[in-house]
């Protein structure tokens, strides 16, 4: 079973039992909450790394959208942002998603790796003595989900929150401006 699972690593065709293991099971269930995100920063810990695996596996959500890899419409870059401000190592490791593009199994090898680095008892344990910090939902930091619109006009992609009647902030100048061809204006 070691030999095929580190086969599986290698290769980066991780897949969703690879992060159950007795020892992290063990850890998961000593730490994980039943709500919330706990009440010491190991409990947190788990509750954000548990809640970035969860959503990609069940759903594909990612916590950030901004380098290439698309995510559907959960917002979680506030667990991602806690792990990377509070816990020593998760930054380095969550921060590969700069150069990840749209690789789906470079995307899971982020998971894993952060998975390996905050399931291991020793942290966990150093974790645990110290009190709850920020939320481990809802943390501001460098990453983000954005929403992205296709303009009607131009095609261009653009964050949905600068869309104004289905068009590009350019686009809509324009039509403001009256440059749009009579055929082409339907308001």
């Amino acid at each position: 079973m070691r030999i095929r699972k580190n086969l599986r690593e290698s290769e980066n065709k991780i897949s969703w039992d690879d992060f159950s293991d007795p020892v992290t099971d063990a850890l998961e269930k000593k730490y994980l909450p039943s709500r919330g995100d706990g009440d010491n920063m190991a409990t947190q810990a788990v509750t954000a790394t548990c809640k970035l695996i969860y959503k990609w596996f069940n759903d594909g959500d990612v916590y950030d959208n901004t380098y290439g890899m698309e995510g559907w419409a959960n917002d979680i870059s506030g667990s991602a942002n806690w792990l990377a401000k509070y816990v020593p190592g998760a930054d380095e490791i969550l921060m590969r998603i700069k150069s990840n593009g749209d690789s789906e199994s470079g995307y899971t090898k982020i998971l894993y790796d952060l998975n390996k680095l905050i399931f291991n008892e020793d942290l966990l344990t150093a974790l645990e003595s110290q009190e709850k910090i920020g939320n481990a939902y809802r943390e501001d930091g460098p990453f983000a989900f954005v929403e992205w619109g296709e303009c009607d006009e131009c095609g261009e992609k653009v964050e949905a929150a600068e869309m104004r009647e289905g068009l590009c902030p350019d686009c809509y100048q324009r039509m403001m401006n009256g440059e749009f061809d009579e055929e082409d204006e339907d308001y």
